[in-house]
């Protein structure tokens, strides 16, 4: 599931395939989230909603292993204590959050979210067999350019 320009959902994979994706029935729980200019340098990170509270001390260590922990020029709690904003003091400590490839807090995944990349990873359920690929790029076109559809295949033991 991915967060559209009007904030619905996300998924970090969808808005930056360098990190690595959420593990299986992780849930984004996301405000719609400033892109202005002024949010250039920034990222949020989003903390499995399971395991909150979370504090600024639990951020510490993995923003340490990217090497940008002398580079942030603030942090706080954006959302429920899940949702953290981070703002850089520079372009390539953002960089490097990304290249870190992912991140773990408290022990599980931890969802870094680019807030001026606008391309996101849909997932539709539950649509009838017939519907042709251009049928639903035409519905899903007012949100955006839709740039690939999938069919996703199931496999039940005993069903063709």
């Amino acid at each position: 599931m991915a967060r559209s320009e009007r904030g619905a959902a996300m998924d970090s994979v969808g808005r930056d395939e360098s990190v690595s994706g959420p593990p299986r029935g992780y849930r984004f729980l996301l405000p719609m989230l400033p892109s202005d200019e002024g949010r250039r340098l920034c990222v949020f990170l989003h903390g499995d909603t399971s395991k909150r509270p979370y504090r600024i001390e639990d951020f510490r260590q993995p923003l340490e292993d990217a090497g940008v922990l002398k580079d942030i020029s603030g942090i706080a709690a954006y959302q429920m204590s899940h949702l953290w904003h981070v703002r850089f003091r520079n372009q390539e400590a953002k960089d490097a959050v990304f290249a870190a490839g992912g991140t773990s807090v408290k022990g599980d995944y931890c969802a870094i979210i680019d807030p001026c990349r606008k391309e996101g990873k849909v997932e539709i359920h539950w649509l009838p067999f017939h519907l042709p690929s251009e049928t639903l790029g035409k519905a899903q076109s007012e949100f955006g350019e839709v740039m690939e559809i999938w069919h996703g295949e199931w496999n039940v033991p005993g069903f063709g």
